[in-house]
């Protein structure tokens, strides 16, 4: 082999590993019926994040009613604290007629689950993920890189929407 098929090889390689290293937030949108369409969307959240250097300063610290969330950071913050040492536990569970609400804590991931007799929805969040988006809110303004990098802590699906006519699912890998 020629040092320019191992500088070739090499380069590839890199390439490769770059590739595999990266996480992705995969979109999936699956629409029924015979005129249905597919889309299969997969974003590096990597190539997100370095595209905000391009993007002004100003642009990437969003002005964000968060006078709740101040308010109530400090209770989220040590009730996700005090969380981290539970395996599993039902923490919300609300019927009201035919539609249910389920909020559980399983290992280090929180799921939501909605279901009524026309949709269900699911979503499944790390609470790594859940912390570091809750610290990307600071003064007043959401700093969306940062928001971004807290999604690396989470894989899999993280939420899945189905309803007559269409499925929607974003996942992390």
């Amino acid at each position: 082999m020629t040092r320019l098929q191992q500088g070739l090889l090499a380069a590839v390689g890199v390439v490769l590993l770059i590739v595999v290293s990266l996480h992705y937030v995969i979109v999936r949108v699956e629409e029924r019926g015979p005129d249905g369409t597919s889309i299969w969307i997969p974003v590096p959240i990597e190539l997100a994040q370095a595209a905000l250097w391009f993007v002004p300063d100003i642009d990437q610290r969003v002005d964000v009613d968060v006078s709740e969330i101040g308010q109530f950071s400090a209770v989220v913050e040590a009730l996700l604290k005090e969380l981290e040492d539970v395996e599993e536990a039902e923490l919300v569970h609300v019927e009201d007629g035919d539609e249910t609400v389920l909020i559980h804590k399983k290992g280090d991931y929180f799921e939501v689950a909605v279901t009524t007799p026309r949709e269900k929805v699911q979503v499944r969040l790390a609470m790594r993920t859940l912390q570091g988006v809750l610290a990307s809110f600071d003064e007043g303004r959401f700093d969306i890189a940062a928001a971004l990098g807290a999604f690396k802590h989470s894989s899999g699906p993280m939420v899945h929407v189905d309803e007559p006519g269409t499925e929607v699912t974003l996942a992390i890998w």
